[in-house]
C-alpha cells in the first residue's frame, strides 16, 4: 500500500491500480451526499488518523474506506466519530493479531472491571470476560447464546 495523492495504489497481478478512497466508501453506504471533493481528503485523513492512533498496525486504507462506509451515513460524521477506535475495528475484523493483541490490551480492563460489578459474577470474572472478548472479536464464530440463560450481548459493544 503506497500513498500517491488521494489515492491508493495497489498492485494486483503486477498490474498497479488506482482506485479513489471516495468510490470504495460509497460502494459500502447508503450515503446520499454528493459531495465526493471533500469526503476524499476525509477518509485520508480519517486514515491517517486511525494508523497513527496504531503504529504499529497495518489497515488497507481501501478495507477502510469500505469499513467506514458501512457504518457512517454523511460525510460529515466522519469528523466525529472515534476513527481510532474504528480502525482497531476494522483491523480486527480483517483478523490481524496484533490487533486483536491490542483490542484486549485496551477493553480488557474495562471488561472485567464491569464484570466485577456484578456480584453473582465475581467468582468467574476472568472466564466471563474471555468470553465477552472471544464473542466481541469473533461474533461469526457461533457462540451459543442461551447456555446460561443470559441474553446475547448488546450490539454496542
Amino acid at each position: 500500500m503506497v500513498w500517491a495523492g488521494l489515492v491508493a495504489c495497489h498492485v494486483i497481478a503486477g498490474y498497479a491500480c488506482r482506485v479513489s478512497l471516495t468510490s470504495v466508501f460509497y460502494a459500502s453506504c447508503a450515503c446520499t451526499d454528493t459531495d465526493s471533493d471533500s469526503l476524499e481528503p476525509a477518509l485520508v485523513a480519517a486514515c491517517k488518523r486511525g494508523s497513527a492512533a496504531h503504529p504499529g498496525l497495518e489497515v488497507d486504507v481501501q478495507e477502510l474506506a469500505s469499513y467506514l462506509g458501512a457504518r457512517v451515513s454523511c460525510r460529515d460524521e466522519l469528523d466525529a466519530i472515534a476513527i481510532e477506535d474504528l480502525f482497531l475495528a476494522c483491523a480486527c475484523d480483517s483478523g490481524n493479531a496484533g490487533a486483536i493483541e491490542a483490542f484486549q490490551r485496551r477493553y480488557g480492563p474495562e471488561i472485567v472491571l464491569a464484570i466485577s460489578k456484578v456480584p453473582d459474577a465475581l467468582v468467574m470474572t476472568d472466564e466471563i470476560a474471555q468470553l465477552v472478548l472471544a464473542q466481541v472479536l469473533f461474533p461469526d464464530f457461533g457462540w451459543p447464546t442461551s447456555h446460561c440463560n443470559v441474553n446475547p450481548l448488546p450490539t454496542a459493544l
